[in-house]
């Protein structure tokens, strides 16, 4: 350094280091508007005792290049106007081109100037940039027109070249043209450099190693929040370049760091701490840690999460360890309305200071919230990264295909609560206006750390967990060390029987999950949905013996998820050969993105199709047609002749849930963009159902299908939910929807983290409710595990929805 650093440069570099965030901020006004990060001083003209240097620059930086730079370093409040930094493509046939150029102004007290901020300008990838005196030139300009990587330009643009500097990303036909090339591993990181800084200020040996990578995660920019490794150079135009291990330790006990609340008060920070290894991700990379003593104070964590430590693959369980990290909150860029997991990242000085260190005692899991979710977060966050246990848990969601699968604490498993001990099912239920049981105590345990994949359903019972405490995809987390299981009561047993009269007629609504042929549809995204030959027939074996043996021939078959008539007719043509009935298949095409369609599946030998078509119109249009939010399935109509009586009945599936917001999430209630659709899906059926009714009131009507939400309302939803619609309201003629028939330890068609509840629904008319015998939901699919998918011995898990069942009596 030439000269002294002010106090207003160190309170820049303060603020700085302690800017939050490692995600891209938004940005509404201009790129140029950088405030007083680099307002030069006031324009003095000096003289320099010699030219000025390219210092610092930033190309490429995470999310959008909102904050591209050069910086140029030289004497202080120097006029240095006649110099320009220009930048040259380097990329294939464009390689020589000027993209862009910046003529210099005047130093600041501490002899730097940069370019104000830049959006997309400054080249990624390979470019050169060139310090020069006495640009006489434009941008556009090709340098090198037969792409040698040389200068082949006839009359010279400048007087003198006075710096240069290039970053080569490994393209076979790229071209450099300065001195000094920083390819993609000149430090060791193999990774394009976006940026780099001469450390020290002004270092120019003509090497490599004058130059530090910038962080690319925009550590030291206006809004983020990154952790550079020690390696690796703040960004900082306008004010000395500073490496990230120049930036000393704060020493902080674990407690300290988790503090009481939902983030760390040293977030940001480079603390040093010390903690016993409880539990290693796999390979060793990443680990958790706890404090040994801890500090008694229950709102505080003693444990924490260590991600992607340095050497962490030499660690092992019990070794007490001492490192240097960030603080950190993690929450993905793909679900921010997570909550933040507090971590410490980019470790480093990692030290095992002794080994086979007694593990803290696991903190057992009981006085679970049982309903409020505020309350369940300040559990979990109390609790978040250190060992606990639970004994004689009982599993109340099975393994899903992420490993995944759900228990409770044995003093959560009591009737009353939403766990019914008959049937081991943690069931959603209503607990007053727009108010729901989203079950909170529920305990979800990831298998990241599991030796081997347990495929457990409701009934099973682990005699021991013992674990640490996580959050990911919206969930805490049980990552586990031990687990141990209690004696199966049987290998898969039936979780339901057939209660209330027989009838005569059975009309069934059933998700059979995702029936494809073996055709990639051109115009629909259902690649990764198209099975492969095997696959096809174990889903064509598994669905027939579910329709043959489960749902004992229906009558009327209501299905969703299928691509098209013709798979929908396989599957009818293998159950009527197997059976000795006549299924016939009928759906249109739909305006879904992937291409499935609801339709029907009935046999011709018991009743008689009159008509067959997809609903239209301009309010259907808009709730499920191309121009609609989420383009989906129109319902389709069916009218049939049942026994001398006209019935119609329309198949639905309404928009899913995915992307609401999570119920462990940032924000009370959880925000549930997709609602909006399913409600304006529900009016535009009810006004056909209407019509019909305004034809005869004493119209036979079944609206039946995967509608993909409650039979009552949520937080912040109202009264008029989708299901209620359909319902109807006011002086509308009502449907009865005949799930509330069923005893609530079987309402559930679906089970999702845990939670058993209704997403198929089948309501009918009221003349209709003249011959209901009887109703049941076909519980052979929801709680088995993902696995059992493969199995072509089994209905079990043939889809992921248990089917809906009504009964008449006809005369």
């Amino acid at each position: 350094m030439r000269n002294g650093m002010t106090g207003a440069a160190l309170l820049l570099i303060s603020i700085l280091l302690t800017m939050s965030g490692c995600s891209n901020p938004m940005s509404t006004g201009s790129a140029d508007a950088r405030g007083d990060m680099l307002a030069p001083a006031a324009a003095v003209t000096g003289t320099s005792a010699g030219p000025p240097i390219i210092n610092e620059f930033l190309a490429d930086h995470t999310g959008v290049d909102i904050y591209e730079y050069v910086e140029i370093y030289g004497d202080p409040n120097t006029d240095f106007s006649r110099y320009t930094v220009i930048e040259i493509e380097g990329d294939g046939h464009g390689a020589g081109i000027i993209d862009c150029a910046f003529p210099l102004g005047t130093t600041n007290g501490q002899g730097y100037w940069a370019t104000p901020f830049c959006t997309n300008d400054i080249e990624n990838g390979t470019a050169s940039l060139f310090l020069v005196l006495d640009f006489s030139g434009s941008t556009g300009i090709d340098l090198d027109a037969d792409n040698d990587g040389t200068f082949d330009y006839g009359t010279p643009l400048w007087t003198s070249i006075i710096d240069s500097v290039a970053v080569h990303d490994g393209g076979e036909y790229d071209r450099t043209y300065g001195g000094v090339t920083l390819d993609g591993g000149y430090d060791g990181v193999f990774h394009t450099v976006g940026g780099a800084s001469r450390v020290p200020d002004g270092r120019d040996t003509d090497s490599p190693s004058d130059w530090m990578r910038n962080d690319y995660g925009g550590a030291g920019l206006p809004g983020f929040t990154c952790f550079p490794a020690g390696n690796e150079a703040l960004n900082t135009p306008g004010t000395v370049n500073r490496p990230a291990s120049s930036i000393h330790p704060i020493p902080a006990a674990i407690m300290e760091i988790q503090g009481s609340g939902a983030s760390s008060p040293l977030e940001g920070q480079l603390i040093s701490t010390t903690g016993v290894v409880t539990l290693l991700t796999p390979g060793g990379r990443s680990f958790w840690i706890q404090d040994p003593a801890g500090d008694g104070d229950g709102n505080t964590s003693d444990g924490i999460y260590v991600y992607r430590g340095a050497s962490a693959g030499q660690l092992e369980v019990g070794d007490l360890v001492s490192l240097v990290a960030r603080v950190g909150e993690y929450t993905p860029y793909s679900r921010p309305a997570d909550l933040p997991l507090t971590e410490l990242t980019n470790a480093s000085e990692l030290r095992v200071v002794s080994k086979d260190h007694r593990l803290p005692e696991p903190i057992p899991l009981t006085g679970l919230p049982t309903e409020s979710i505020a309350d369940a977060v300040r559990y979990w966050e109390s609790r978040e990264g250190m060992l606990v246990s639970a004994a004689q848990a009982p599993v109340v969601g099975p393994t899903s295909r992420h490993g995944e699968f759900s228990v409770i604490n044995r003093d959560n498993a009591v009737s009353g609560s939403g766990y019914h001990p008959g049937s081991s099912h943690l069931v959603l239920r209503e607990i007053g206006p727009t108010m729901v049981d989203y079950n909170p105590e529920r305990i979800m345990v990831d298998d990241l750390t599991a030796d081997e994949q347990l495929l457990l359903q409701p009934g099973d019972v682990l005699k021991t967990l013992v674990g640490v405490v996580d959050y990911s995809y919206s969930n805490y987390k049980v990552q586990p060390s031990e687990i141990t299981l209690s004696p199966r009561r049987s290998d898969n047993p039936s979780l339901y029987r057939r209660t209330q009269a027989r009838g005569n007629l059975r009309i069934t609504t059933f998700n059979v999950e995702n029936l494809f042929d073996l055709f990639d549809e051109p115009g629909k995204d259902d690649a990764s949905s198209t099975p492969d030959p095997e696959e096809l027939e174990v889903k064509l074996t598994k669905l027939s013996i579910a329709i043959i043996e489960e749902l004992l021939l229906p009558e009327i078959l209501v299905v969703q998820e299928v691509e098209n008539t013709a798979i929908l007719q396989a599957l009818g043509d293998r159950v009527n050969r197997e059976a000795a009935t006549d299924y016939l298949a009928v759906s249109f095409e739909t305006s879904d993105r992937r291409g499935i369609e609801p339709g029907f599946l009935f046999n011709r030998q018991m009743v008689q199709l009159i008509d067959a078509f997809q609903m239209t119109g301009a309010e259907v249009e808009a709730a499920f047609g191309p121009s609609s939010p989420s383009p989906g399935r129109e319902p389709i109509v069916g009218t049939f002749d049942i026994g001398g009586e006209v019935t119609t009945i329309i198949g639905n599936h309404f928009r899913s849930k995915g992307g609401d917001e999570p119920v462990f999430g940032a924000n009370w209630p959880p925000f549930r963009s997709t609602e909006f659709q399913r409600k304006a899906q529900a009016r535009a059926v009810r006004t056909y159902v209407n019509a019909l009714f305004a034809e005869d009131a004493d119209s036979l009507i079944v609206v039946a299908g995967d509608l993909n939400d409650f039979q009552f309302g949520e937080p912040g939803e109202g009264v008029d939910h989708p299901v209620a619609i359909l319902e109807g309201f006011g002086d509308e003629i009502p449907l009865t929807n005949i799930i509330n028939f069923i005893h609530p330890q079987d309402r559930f068609t679906y089970i999702y983290e845990g939670n058993s509840q209704v997403l198929d629904h089948m309501l009918a008319s009221p003349a209709l409710l003249r011959y209901h015998a009887g109703e049941n939901i076909l519980h052979f699919n929801a709680s088995y595990p993902y696995a059992m998918v493969d199995d072509p011995t089994t209905a079990h898990r043939s889809s992921d929805h248990d089917p809906v069942e009504m009964r008449l009596r006809l005369k």
